[in-house]
């Protein structure tokens, strides 16, 4: 059984150009969503879940609402989560890396980007002593690669 990355986006051709840049990369098990409720429902039945991709801003509840309340949930608490925007304030970024959000990925989608993204979440899955609990500073955000 493969890990299953979850998208959730409102904009259904959004939804299919990531849907067909993640299977590109490799990844052939993609569920899709379009609205945080209908996510939340589908994903509790869900096993094997290995990432979630999530547009920042959704009409009913937003993408970091979203990372905020999958946060408080012990089943899927460990899922990381990528928040997809266009254009966002260095501190609505700071405050979603303070929630727990694993990336962020720039709108339009750009398959190298998007493939180190995933690279590098991947290679974070697995703790680093140094930096567990860590909040990172503005300055350590560098948002020329986000």
């Amino acid at each position: 059984m493969s890990t299953k990355i979850v998208i959730i986006d409102n904009v259904p051709a959004q939804q299919n150009l990531l849907e067909n840049m993640l299977k590109q990369i490799g990844h052939e098990s993609v569920l899709k969503f379009r609205n945080v409720k209908e996510a939340i429902q589908g994903i509790a039945q869900e096993t094997d879940l290995g990432l979630i991709i999530i547009e920042w801003d959704l009409p009913e509840k937003s993408g970091l609402d979203f990372v905020k309340q999958v946060k408080l949930n012990s089943k899927l608490s460990k899922i990381p989560v990528i928040l997809a925007f266009k254009t966002k304030p260095k501190e609505d970024i700071l405050e979603a890396s303070q929630s727990g959000v694993a990336g962020f990925i720039i709108k339009p989608y750009k398959l190298d980007i998007l493939k180190n993204k995933m690279s590098g979440i991947i290679k974070a899955e697995t703790p680093q002593p140094e930096s567990k609990g860590k909040i990172p500073n503005m300055e350590d955000i560098d948002l020329t690669e986000i």
